[in-house]
């Protein structure tokens, strides 16, 4: 049987008992200290319950698997965060990019009365630099 398994056993018990008072009594003998439980056959020997399942040792593993799988979900969660942050950043200035060209772009086409105008621009991702180029001739 596993340990911490709550068993019945029949059969008959012989124990050494303290032969004097003072043997008992100063702490020498204890009278059920020593004992020899004599049964007939496997059959006297029966299970009553088995061992709780969940042992120290187990429940700290899973307690343990527990803050393991906790720490990565949270690590996961803050390396999202981080990422979805660098990308609304670099859409924003995308953004402010385009409505920056629409604008000048509007102005260019508009006649503005000393001939033709171009605008060329480049944006670099994730440096947020625009460099615009305004050309005008006659």
């Amino acid at each position: 049987f596993a340990p911490g398994s709550e068993i019945a056993l029949t059969g008959v018990v012989q124990y050494e008992v303290a032969r004097t008072h003072e043997e008992l009594f100063d702490g020498r003998l204890n009278p059920f200290e020593r004992f020899t439980l004599i049964v007939h056959d496997a059959d006297d020997v029966r299970l009553i319950s088995a061992p709780p399942w969940w042992t120290p040792m187990r429940l700290s593993a899973a307690l343990t698997g527990a803050m393991v799988v906790l720490a990565a979900a949270l690590a996961w969660a803050w390396s999202l965060r981080r990422q979805v942050a660098r990308q609304a950043a670099a859409i924003a200035r995308a953004v402010r990019v385009s409505v920056l060209f629409i604008c000048l772009s509007s102005v260019v086409s508009a006649p503005v009365g000393i001939g033709n105008a171009a605008l060329s621009w480049e944006f670099r991702s994730g440096t947020g630099v625009a460099r615009f180029l305004f050309t005008v001739w006659h």
